[in-house]
């Protein structure tokens, strides 16, 4: 085995250990259909971008340590940010300041794989993995009894796009550009590794949400810290590694973006039906 492949297979086999630890805490069976499904896509953008060589502009060493040290403090209070429980705050900490930090280093966005007019570049392969993502995500995610029914009806015309958009503007947009941007490529800058970037920050990524279920009275996992944990590693450390991995190859952010709005729109559907009553 070349020596080149030695930590993508460490990273694997780390990352398979760490999800199975979450099915022996929350005594759940293995998805193999949700694996399988973002392996496909995963796939995909494998075959779309195999030819892709542009040249990464990554951003200065100095940078990346101020980023970098930026998110273990943000980390450092993410129990106390999640208690405040308002968007204006996420949109202050995960996009605001890291994009000052960027502006008072002369910082281009490139450099964390984002540029305003990428929103729609290489749509085609979007496309192609909304169309694999939407059936399966009908069938898996919760509710799916009655967002089948919606799917049925001529209202998910019209719930799906807002519920889209609406997980665009309040979850996936500061999120991805955050995580997949700014931390994914700061650690890359840093480590020098695709494969311990992407493993790093999805860690990151999960570890931001345990607060969202151990203090949220709704949550199964409300007051139980180890289960909490082992919930965000069974759902959001997953999907971390799968939209860093998309934003890797395909060296754009709005890829995370659209995906991650995708994922969470489908599921938050029928409550948004419940809300809006049409």
């Amino acid at each position: 085995m070349q020596k080149k492949y030695l930590p993508s297979l460490v990273i694997i086999l780390l990352s398979t250990g760490i999800y199975f630890w979450s099915l022996t805490i929350l005594k759940k069976g293995f998805d193999f259909g949700l694996i399988a499904i973002l392996a496909i896509v995963a796939l995909l953008y494998m075959y779309f971008f195999r030819n892709d060589e542009q040249p990464i502009s990554l951003l200065q060493k100095k940078t990346s340590g101020y980023l970098v040290m930026y998110g273990l403090l943000y980390f450092a209070s993410i129990f106390f940010m999640n208690l405040l429980g308002s968007s204006i705050v996420y949109w202050l900490v995960q996009f605001l300041i890291p994009l000052l930090i960027l502006k008072l280093h002369k910082e281009s966005l490139s450099s964390i794989f984002f540029k305003w007019s990428n929103i729609f570049k290489d749509g085609k392969v979007i496309l192609v993995s909304v169309i694999l993502l939407v059936p399966f995500l009908i069938f898996e995610v919760r509710d799916s009894e009655q967002i089948l029914k919606l799917f049925q009806s001529w209202k998910i015309i019209l719930y799906l796009p807002i519920s889209i958009l609406y997980m665009l503007v309040i979850v996936a947009f500061w999120e991805e550009f955050f995580f997949r941007g700014i931390l994914q490529s700061s650690i890359l800058k840093l480590t020098k590794s695709a494969s311990a970037s992407i493993f790093l920050t999805a860690l990151f990524f999960s570890t931001y949400h345990i607060p969202m279920r151990y203090y949220n009275a709704r949550s199964e996992y409300h007051g139980d810290l180890l289960s909490s944990m082992a919930g965000t590693i069974n759902e959001q450390f997953i999907m971390g590694l799968f939209l860093g991995f998309v934003v890797y190859k395909s060296k754009n952010v709005w890829h995370g973006i659209w995906l991650h709005s995708i994922l969470n729109g489908v599921s938050f559907v029928y409550q948004l039906s419940l809300m809006l009553v049409l």
